[in-house]
């Protein structure tokens, strides 16, 4: 009896490294995609050079996500990038930039 104890320690401590080992990996994983989006987010260089310039943009009630992408493409058009990269901010699929915006 006392060789099937020690393989059954050996075996639930190799289980219990490999689980926690596959845990360790998944929450690096996250932490590092989580940092990323944040830095995105707050990170990043304003658009125009100090000191800025202030830009007034007027969102209707009723604009959709897709709406307010169009209007923003239009100011980059105009080479005015001091409202956003709309390519980036809208790249999420419109979570991020539909409810903060």
């Amino acid at each position: 009896m006392e060789g099937r104890q020690i393989a059954g320690a050996v075996v639930g401590t190799v289980i219990k490294v490999v689980v926690t080992a596959v845990f360790l990996m998944f929450v690096y994983r996250y932490a590092v995609e989580a940092y990323d989006y944040g830095y995105r987010i707050f990170g990043e260089e304003p658009m125009d050079a100090e000191p800025g310039r202030d830009v007034t943009v007027t969102i209707g009630e009723y604009d959709s996500t897709q709406d307010v992408a169009e209007m923003l493409m239009q100011w980059a058009d105009q080479g005015c990038k001091a409202v956003c990269d709309p390519g980036e901010a809208f790249r999420s699929g419109g979570g991020y930039a539909a409810r903060h915006l």
